[in-house]
């Protein structure tokens, strides 16, 4: 099997139950990630989390964001990124690695693209001013007090494929609630939190090999500023450095910029930036805002969002395709609505997200590397372990690498309908026996969530284990009904 590119994904899973509550579901339930916030998004009351630093949420619920650890050697130093401790602020980030479906656009138009037998997904986040279309999950967050702009969002893509009994658990008509800002810790009791960018990659360099051997070394990272700062309206000096623009064009946040990280010996740096995509040559004026981007520099292809303001770009989410040698036919720069070609509806409208709505962080992913059935370096993969309706949501994600290389699976439903009744999780290493590597007496409580962490060698990487294709399976005992397996799930 051969593997491109990584994907940070989740796995949902299956279980029987007619009275567990679903709080949080979907591909990249509680997936760790990085993301940016605004000024006013605060941890506690009063206490700002930080708008200027990149913060990291590892895999799980109840984990309080934190700024980026550095990471020392040839690693790459995420926190010293040039758009970060700045005057300004950064409005969209990419690290690159994202895989776009879609199809390269023509006449203003470019269609949603999954490989045969593959899926796709993309995660985002809104601003706190956006509602949702009414009777969705984003509306329902809406009403309540920590609202919209600090949640995690995600949508599969129509024309994905699953294992079968799986499917359910995705559905492609409506965007699904990945975590809520209280689990992530951008909600302080009093004010809604707000991301302003999202990337579910950045987390592969930090996790336990074999997942780090499908990420560059030196990897690329496209970002726009605030375009208040870039461009501000009252006739003041821009806040970002001019030499950055070196193409000529007027400091704008609606260009894209980049920036590469170069290895040394003990560590490295961040080049300068310089423009990747000018606001020109992307149909857009000077004073818009380009407030999500997601980028594969694979497929010299991007997925961006601008803000909102009635005029501009008539969707919410663009695809735009630039020079990429001589698999691009068109050369130059195209830019097109990105739309399900099966009823011509723009993504976004699909994704529950109203005609004044804001996309303000994005993420894409695709295992379509994998056939049904086989392993991933860093997520698993659905097994459709059982046929019931889902009650429960599970995944599990490679985790930073620590004694032994480490997983952490996450389960969200659990309910005290479950009182009395056990939770075990089985491992199978290339299809032996199983082994049972949790039990859990489950109590009366209002807590449905669990993050489970867990070392073996046979994850691969340091101390030297190797790296094998692991089953998890996850079951409520007594079973409530018969075949209640939770989750089913495929890892290296």
């Amino acid at each position: 099997m051969h593997f491109t590119r990584l994907t940070a994904l989740a796995v949902v899973f299956t279980a029987a139950s007619t009275q567990a509550v679903q709080l949080n579901e979907g591909p990249v339930v509680a997936a760790p990630c990085v993301f940016g916030v605004d000024e006013t998004t605060f941890s506690a009351p009063g206490v700002p989390i930080g708008a200027k630093r990149m913060q990291r949420k590892r895999a799980g619920f109840d984990l309080p964001a934190f700024p980026i650890e550095p990471i020392t050697g040839a690693e790459p130093d995420f926190d010293e990124l040039p758009f970060l401790n700045q005057v300004f602020f950064a409005d969209a980030f990419s690290i690159g690695q994202d895989v776009i479906n879609a199809t390269p656009p023509n006449s203003g138009v470019s269609f949603i693209d999954v490989p045969p037998m593959g899926w796709g997904a993309i995660a985002f986040s809104v601003s706190r001013a956006t509602k949702g279309e009414p009777g969705s999950v984003m509306f329902d967050q809406y009403l309540k007090p920590d609202g919209t702009g600090g949640d995690i969002y995600s949508f599969t893509l129509p024309g994905s494929t699953f294992a079968s009994g799986v499917a359910p658990c995705y559905p492609t008509d409506t965007a699904q609630l990945a975590q809520d800002s209280p689990s992530i810790g951008l909600f302080d009791g009093t004010s809604q939190g707000e991301m302003t960018y999202l990337d579910l990659y950045v987390p592969a360099y930090m996790a336990g090999s074999p997942a780090r051997d499908f990420v560059p070394d030196q990897p690329v990272a496209f970002f726009s500023v605030r375009d208040e700062d870039a461009h501000p309206r009252d006739g003041s000096p821009s806040l970002v450095p001019a030499g950055w623009f070196d193409d000529g064009s007027p400091q704008s946040g609606a260009t894209i910029l980049m920036t590469r990280w170069i290895m040394g010996v003990g560590g490295g740096f961040w080049t300068t930036p310089k423009v990747h995509l000018n606001y020109d040559e992307l149909g857009l004026q000077e004073d818009d805002d380009i407030d999500a981007l997601a980028v594969s520099q694979a497929q010299c292809l991007a997925l961006f969002s601008i803000v909102n303001t009635g005029g501009g770009l008539a969707e919410q989410l663009q695809v735009v395709k630039w020079g990429c040698g001589s698999a691009w036919a068109g050369g130059g720069v195209e830019v097109g609505e990105y739309r399900d070609q099966s009823t011509m509806e723009p993504v976004a409208r699909s994704m529950d997200i109203e005609a004044d709505g804001e996309i303000d962080g994005l993420c894409t992913i695709d295992p379509s590397d994998q056939e049904l059935g086989s392993c991933g370096p860093y997520y698993g993969w659905p097994t459709g372990k059982s046929a019931f309706k889902k009650e429960l949501a599970a995944q599990v994600y490679r985790d930073d690498a620590a004694t032994l290389p480490t997983a952490t699976l996450v389960i969200d439903g659990i309910s005290p309908a479950y009182a009395g009744k056990r939770l075990h999780v089985y491992v199978l290493v290339n299809g032996f026996a199983p082994i049972k590597v949790y039990d859990e007496l489950i109590v009366t409580t209002t807590d449905p969530t669990r993050t489970i962490p867990f070392a073996s060698p046979f994850l691969g990487g340091s101390p030297g284990g190797a790296s094998l294709c692991m089953d998890f399976a996850a079951v409520i005992v007594p079973a409530p009904k018969v075949g209640a397996v939770i989750s089913g799930l495929r890892l290296y």
